[in-house]
């Protein structure tokens, strides 16, 4: 297998998107750039340089739906998810199935998905009230904190105290089976009803907290970005959005600040060049 370098790992996920847009589009699934990867495309105009991610997402409806359409990926994508049984993650991975990731940082990449990928993450209703949106995701952080250990190997952490301090937590997240755990996320991310609410925000994953929340009709009035000499959409209010997750977020991080997921990602020797955009 070829080593791909880190242009050629954003080309691959790139591939990806197009390919996902392409899906989004025909069957009028709104599909929006989020996170660093809207970040990118403002400050940008494409991925931050130091970045090697893909991050989208969809209101919850549209990505249920997406879920009818993952036989329309081209043969070496895959769709993983929890629905499938093929991701223990609330939310959808695609990979590029001519690749294999050899190493990543923990939880980064789920052991049934060791390919290049793209993150796609439901977006769901959230309530008006500040002090119950704070209540919902910092639950929804423990849980996915707890559906981590659900899948972890007892004994193991990255210095001997952490590892005898996990033994208890994994046990009793195991006992509950990682099933359990994404159904009690789901459950809470669902519980306000989209068709009543303001807010809305990405719960399941949302590493930010109670910033991921946007006006409603903000998120759904779309507009365009340019990703890498492509158009894409993103919600309107992406000002506000980016604001509240990254400050100003136009000026650019110190140089230690500029991780990424440190990945050695291989392409096997017979698979179409990465290159080409499809």
């Amino acid at each position: 297998m070829k080593e791909l370098s880190l242009a050629e790992i954003k080309t691959c996920e790139l591939n990806m998107l197009l390919a996902l847009q392409r899906i989004c589009d025909a069957h009028q699934l709104k599909l929006y750039l989020c996170g660093g990867t809207l970040l990118g495309a403002i400050r940008h105009k494409g991925f931050i340089p130091w970045d090697d991610d893909i991050d989208v997402c969809l209101p919850r409806r549209d990505y249920d739906r997406l879920l009818e359409y993952a036989n329309e990926l081209p043969d070496n994508y895959k769709l993983l998810c929890y629905e499938n049984k093929t991701l223990y993650r609330p939310f959808i991975k695609i990979v590029d199935t001519t690749t294999r990731i050899v190493n990543s940082e923990e939880f980064v990449i789920d052991q049934n998905a060791p390919s290049v990928w793209i993150d796609v993450l439901p977006v769901d209703a959230l309530p008006s009230d500040a002090a119950e949106v704070k209540k919902i995701y910092k639950k929804t952080l423990n849980l996915r904190r707890t559906l981590y250990r659900s899948r972890s190997i007892p004994g193991k952490g990255r210095t001997k105290l952490r590892a005898l301090a996990k033994i208890l937590p994994v046990y009793y997240a195991k006992k509950r089976g990682a099933d359990h755990w994404i159904n009690r996320i789901n459950e809470l991310a669902k519980k306000t009803d989209w068709e009543t609410a303001d807010y809305v925000g990405i719960i399941t994953i949302g590493i930010y907290g109670a910033k991921e929340r946007m006006p409603k009709k903000g998120f759904e009035d779309g507009c365009d970005v340019t990703f890498e000499g492509h158009t894409f959409r993103t919600m309107s209010c992406w000002h506000d959005y980016l604001s509240n997750l990254y400050g100003n977020y136009m000026e650019l991080p110190p140089e230690s600040e500029r991780h990424t997921h440190s990945i050695s990602a291989y392409i096997s020797d017979d698979a179409t060049s990465v290159a080409d955009d499809k």
